[in-house]
Parts: C-alpha cells; sequence; structure tokens
C-alpha cells in the first residue's frame, strides 16, 4: 500500500498543500483547498462524546454511528442542524468498515453509478473515517428523497425488520409505479443489484434503495434513483451471510437454473430483468459492463487502504461474484 495515494481518488499525488490529498480533490469534496481534511477529535472523543451530543437528527444503524458534519469557515464540525456531510468513523467490531466503504463507492463510480463526493478523512489520533457529501441537501432547500420502506408504506419496528421485507422484484415494480414506468430507472436499479451481488454486499435492504424528485412540478413521481449509498462488502464481517438481503424474486421463487446450479448468475437477472419489463439485451449490456470494468475494479482494491488482509478477503469475494456472473446458464 502505497500512503502517498490521495485520500479521496487513491491515485499518486506530487505536490499538493495536503500530503495526503490532491488539491483538486479537495476542492471537489468541500469546495475550497483551504478545508482542512483533518479533525480535531479522535475515535474515542467519537464514540463517547462527540457522537451522543450531536447525533440527534441522524439514524444509527446496528452498531455504526453516523455523525452529521458541516463547514465552519475551513473547518469541518459536528452538528445536529443543518448538516452537509455524513462521517462514518469505523466501528470497533468491524475493522476497517471505512476503508471497505471508501473502496467500494469508487468501484461503484467506475460501473458507471452516480455517485457522491466522498473521501476518507483523519481523525486526530491519526485514524481514517469515511465521510461522504449529503445528497438530500442543496444551497437552497431540501431535495425529496424517499427511501423504499416509505414508498412501500411499511411501519418502522423496533428490530428492524422491516428493512428486510419484500422482494428486489417487487421492489423493481414498486420503481415503475412511482417513476410513471421509467424503465432507465429500473435499468439503474439492476445495475445497483447486480453491483451489490459483486462487492458481496449482503445488506442491500430497503432503506438503501431510494428514489429522487428532481424536478418538483411532476411531484408525486420520481425522476430517478438517489446517488448511491451505503456500499460495502459485508461478507468480509460476516462471511456465511446470504447473498442478499432481500428475496430475489417475488414469492420466494427461483429459477431453474439456480436450483441447478446452487448460486445466482446471470440468468438470474436475466430474469428479474423479464420481470421488469427489461429486455436480456439490456441486461446483458449491464453484466458486460461491469465484466469489461472488472481490472479497474480490482485496481482500486489494489490502491485501497484496506490492510493486506482485508484486501486480499475483498478480492477473493469479488473474483468469486464475477466468476458466478460469468456462468451462462
Amino acid at each position: 500500500m502505497n500512503k502517498m495515494r490521495c485520500h479521496i481518488c487513491l491515485e499518486d499525488i506530487k505536490i499538493s498543500k495536503f500530503p495526503e490529498y490532491h488539491d483538486r480533490c479537495i476542492k471537489k469534496l468541500f469546495g475550497s483547498i483551504r478545508v482542512s481534511p483533518h479533525l480535531d477529535f479522535d475515535k474515542k472523543d467519537f464514540m463517547t462524546r462527540i457522537a451522543m451530543e450531536n447525533s440527534k437528527r441522524m439514524s444509527i444503524s446496528g452498531v455504526q454511528q453516523k455523525l452529521s458534519m458541516r463547514l465552519d469557515g475551513d473547518r469541518l464540525v459536528p452538528t445536529d442542524v443543518n448538516g452537509t456531510y455524513i462521517l462514518k468513523p469505523t466501528p470497533y467490531e468491524f475493522p476497517e468498515a471505512s476503508e471497505n466503504e471508501h473502496a467500494s463507492m469508487l468501484m461503484g463510480a467506475i460501473a458507471g453509478i452516480e455517485t457522491p463526493p466522498l473521501g476518507l478523512v483523519l481523525l486526530k489520533d491519526g485514524e481514517k473515517a469515511y465521510i461522504i457529501r449529503r445528497f438530500d441537501k442543496n444551497e437552497n432547500a431540501r431535495v425529496h428523497c424517499e427511501d423504499m420502506t416509505q414508498l412501500l408504506g411499511l411501519n418502522r419496528d423496533a428490530g428492524g425488520e422491516y428493512k428486510y421485507l419484500h422482494s428486489y422484484e417487487e421492489v423493481g415494480k414498486a420503481i415503475l409505479k412511482h417513476t410513471n414506468g421509467n424503465k432507465g430507472c429500473v435499468m439503474d436499479f439492476i445495475r445497483r443489484l447486480i453491483f451489490n451481488f459483486l462487492i458481496n454486499n449482503g445488506d442491500y435492504h430497503l432503506k438503501n434503495i431510494s428514489l429522487q424528485l428532481v424536478s418538483p412540478s411532476r411531484e408525486p413521481v420520481f425522476d430517478k434513483m438517489t446517488p448511491n449509498y451505503d456500499a460495502l462488502d459485508t461478507r468480509i464481517y460476516f462471511p456465511d451471510e446470504y447473498v442478499f438481503a432481500l428475496d430475489f424474486l417475488a414469492g420466494n421463487s427461483f429459477t431453474s437454473e439456480y436450483e441447478a446450479l446452487g448460486f445466482f448468475s446471470r440468468v438470474d437477472f436475466l430474469e428479474l430483468g423479464k420481470r421488469l419489463g427489461i429486455n436480456d439485451k439490456a441486461v446483458d449490456a449491464l453484466i458486460s459492463n461491469f465484466i469489461s470494468k472488472k481490472e479497474k475494479m480490482i485496481s482500486v482494491l489494489q490502491k485501497s487502504y484496506m490492510s493486506d488482509k482485508i484486501s486480499s478477503k475483498y478480492h477473493a469475494n469479488l473474483s468469486s461474484r464475477f466468476k458466478a456472473l460469468e456462468v451462462v446458464g
């Protein structure tokens, strides 16, 4: 691992204001090269005090705390109102989760998935923390976004199981309904499902699938999927988890190919496409695009700030899923 790679784009650095970052990447993420990516609190501070004081309006998913941040001059500071960034330090239980999510999101961008500005910032103790710019706010107003639990009319429950109800087929049909039959939006959903399959994200649940209203005059018809978020290889931490967070097809059904092979392959995504009105040629093109980007995705892992141990696990998981996707039924 080369420590002189940018903590945002992972490319080599020559001369810059901050030795760990390209000037252009700092400007893209924060709007100015004067903003410091070095935070004035450490992980212990965050876990014991800062998150508790400033996360009143932010959700805590499982054990990972998310902290709302805003710019105060040239500094990033915690806030419980008007936050424009989300900070996610690595939980003690899941080593290198920040580096994992950072690399995963960059791989999604390579594959053509809309991705917000993001990167790794440095805590006071030198530990890296993942940060992403919020896409549900702009300079003038809040951008209307709704996740699938809202669009499917599900009520929150104490155990969080509501996030895992329904199937990806039902999600696709809900996208069609709420976008007035926008096939491009469904294609984007299938693209993201293939991506999460490849990176071994077993927690691609209903709250991680959202639609965005870009043109208020079209309400209540949504225009597109939101930019990508919450993507990482979860199999590193849960080796025995199921492939998907939701049932793949409605009614907990499976293709005959899945029954024969015992694993998901290209045919399963083709079948999902058919059920959502997307022809085989279009879904095949999505799959072929991922296969064409395989080496670039692997290159991100090799450049990432994950340790060799974690990166090797990720590489093995990714390679296994690519092999499954290349099976032609």
